[in-house]
């Protein structure tokens, strides 16, 4: 797995309203891409996630590519049959 630096959006519902802010800068390990869909009365939306394991509390995050940073470079594999 890769290591990563990411921020995640906490919510604070705030009457009719969903408000809130970036958490601080957090490390994690990167699981895979997922795709988060919301679906609603009017239209359906799909994007892309990544899924992240936070390194101090091992909970799972889905979180926007763009708040992501890659910190250690892609494990290389040997395909070849020698």
């Amino acid at each position: 797995m890769r290591k990563v630096i990411y921020k995640i959006f906490n919510y604070n519902p705030v009457g009719d309203k969903r408000q809130g802010k970036w958490s601080e800068p957090a490390s994690g390990y990167f699981h895979c891409w997922g795709t988060e869909i919301i679906d609603s009365a009017e239209n359906t939306c799909q994007y892309t996630v990544a899924i992240v394991e936070d390194v101090n509390t091992g909970y799972c995050h889905k979180v926007d590519p763009t708040r992501m940073r890659f910190v250690t470079p892609p494990e290389t594999r040997n395909l070849s049959k020698d």
